[in-house]
C-alpha cells in the first residue's frame, strides 16, 4: 500500500497547490494502485485486516473517493477535487482503528480535524472559538509528538513537529489578544507547517 499512500498524499498537495499536471498524474496513479490493491488482497487481506468483515468495502469505498476526486479533476474542478479526497484519512482512520492499529499519520488526522475547524474560525475574524480550541490542538499534537516515529522520520523530524507546537502557541497568543488578522495570519503559518509535516512523515493509507 506503500505507492496508493505516496500518491494520495502527492495528490491532497497538487490539488491544494492547483497544479493540474500533478494532480493527475498522481490521481492516475492512486486509482489504479487501489485497484491493484482490490484485486489482490479484497478476498485475501493482508493478516492484520484478516477478520475485519468491512474490509473489502473500505476498499471499495477507498476506490470511489479516487475516481470520484479524478472526475472532479478532469471536469477542471480541482477544489472539489481536493475535497473529494478529505473523506480517505477518516475512512482509513476508522480501518485502523477497528483493528487496533495506531499510526503516527491517524493522529495527524486527529489533529488536523481540529486544525480545520480553528481555522475556519479565524476566517469568521472569532478568536473566541480559536481560544476555546487550543487546548484540543495541544493534546492532539502531543499524541501526534508522543506517537511513535513513522519509518520516514529523519533528522528533521523533532524540529517539523516542534515548529507545529511553536504556532499553537502563537495562535493562542494572537487570539487571546483578540487580533484577528495575527490569529488568521498564524492559523495558515500552522496549517502549512502541519502540511509540511503530513507530506514527509503522514502515513493513510496502509
Amino acid at each position: 500500500m506503500q505507492s496508493a499512500n505516496s500518491n494520495y498524499v502527492k495528490a491532497l498537495v497538487s490539488t491544494s497547490k492547483k497544479d493540474y499536471n500533478a494532480s493527475e498524474e498522481a490521481l492516475d496513479g492512486l486509482v489504479e494502485d487501489l485497484e491493484t490493491i482490490k484485486a489482490k488482497y479484497a478476498e485475501n487481506p493482508p493478516a492484520v485486516y484478516a477478520t475485519d468483515e468491512k474490509w473489502p468495502d473500505t476498499l471499495d469505498e477507498a476506490l470511489t473517493i479516487a475516481k470520484s476526486s479524478r472526475e472532479y479533476l478532469r471536469k477542471n474542478d480541482i477544489e472539489a477535487a481536493h475535497e473529494a479526497l478529505e473523506p480517505m484519512r477518516d475512512l482509513f482512520l476508522e480501518l485502523h482503528r477497528r483493528n487496533g492499529i495506531n499510526l503516527m499519520g491517524d493522529r495527524l488526522t486527529d489533529f488536523h480535524t481540529i486544525m480545520e475547524i480553528a481555522v475556519d474560525a479565524t476566517n469568521e475574524n472569532d478568536t473566541v472559538s480559536v481560544v476555546t480550541l487550543i487546548p484540543e490542538l495541544e493534546i492532539r499534537w502531543e499524541a501526534v509528538a508522543s506517537a511513535e516515529p513513522p519509518e520516514t522520520a529523519d533528522e528533521n523530524y523533532e524540529a517539523s513537529l516542534g515548529a507545529v507546537e511553536l504556532k499553537i502557541h502563537e495562535l493562542e497568543t494572537a487570539a487571546t489578544l483578540n487580533d484577528a488578522e495575527e490569529t488568521k495570519k498564524v492559523a495558515e503559518e500552522m496549517r502549512q507547517a502541519f502540511a509540511l509535516v503530513f507530506v514527509k512523515y503522514g502515513v493513510v493509507i496502509a
